[in-house]
């Protein structure tokens, strides 16, 4: 299906690399302006290179998605340069620690909702008077693990994933009156670096190699591959899309078929 953007906005937190870029790209690829913000400004730039290279619209926004009065200026930024918003995609995020709940300290557990809650929080909040003048969308990038599933040894990051659910919820119902849909998208393994680092994490905890663990994990889908990042960039185009218009409060699943979180 051909999707077409052009002429409008879509906000991609952690946009620098990953399952962010893949989808900032293929906005930009669908006649988007791609805002891609993130802490780190030489992804940032790489991703907007990619994007200007195929002559696709990038603005980058480095900032700490934690902190309300920068996310509130990303949005003060969208509006006076761009002068419009449809989409906010609530991607950036972290893994967190890998161990048993009696290993996980206070300040792991705090850093990993502020970035994952707090965060998709104030960008909604800031989102939303935008939202309503173009009865856009709001997309989050949820979990298979803990999302969806039980996440043994992820505890911090399950939670958070969680979370991200019950926003999509709640906000997709509370928002449908202005005509904002609000979605998440829950992928199970998706290849990339998080991925690996997922692996290594596991390998660590459970004492095997990441060979093992990888091909392990693999095994645990019926379709036998882990799903890739330009999927889930797709599965967020189609939700941004008047195909999609019937489609809120819903989370989506990518998951190659897996039932549970490996």
């Amino acid at each position: 299906m051909n999707f077409d953007f052009a002429g409008k906005v879509a906000v991609v937190t952690g946009g620098g690399k990953g399952i962010g870029r893949a989808i900032a790209v293929e906005f930009a690829r669908a006649g988007a302006t791609s805002v891609l913000a993130a802490r780190t400004v030489p992804a940032l730039e790489e991703t907007a290179a990619i994007i200007r290279g195929f002559g696709g619209k990038a603005l980058c926004v480095p900032i700490d998605l934690c902190d309300s009065s920068a996310v509130r200026h990303l949005f003060e930024r969208t509006r006076q340069e761009l002068g419009r918003l449809d989409v906010l995609v609530n991607n950036s995020g972290i893994e967190g620690p890998t161990a048993p709940v009696t290993e996980i300290t206070d300040e792991q557990w705090d850093q990993v909702m502020n970035v994952n809650v707090r965060g998709v929080f104030l960008c909604c909040r800031a989102a939303v008077p935008m939202l309503k003048e173009s009865r856009g969308c709001i997309i989050n990038l949820s979990s298979l693990g803990g999302g969806l599933r039980a996440y043994p040894n992820r505890l911090p990051y399950a939670t958070s994933k969680a979370a991200d659910v019950a926003i999509a919820r709640s906000l997709g119902v509370e928002l449908a009156a202005f005509g904002i849909r609000v979605n998440a998208i829950c992928p199970g393994p998706v290849a990339g670096d998080r991925f690996e680092s997922v692996v290594r994490n596991r390998a660590r905890v459970q004492k095997k190699t990441p060979e093992a663990v990888r091909e392990w994990i693999i095994d645990q889908s019926p379709l036998h591959h882990v799903t890739d990042p330009r999927e889930v960039a797709e599965c967020a185009l189609w939700l941004a899309s008047d195909a999609a218009k019937s489609v809120t409060a819903q989370h989506i699943n990518l998951t190659c078929g897996v039932e549970w979180a490996p």
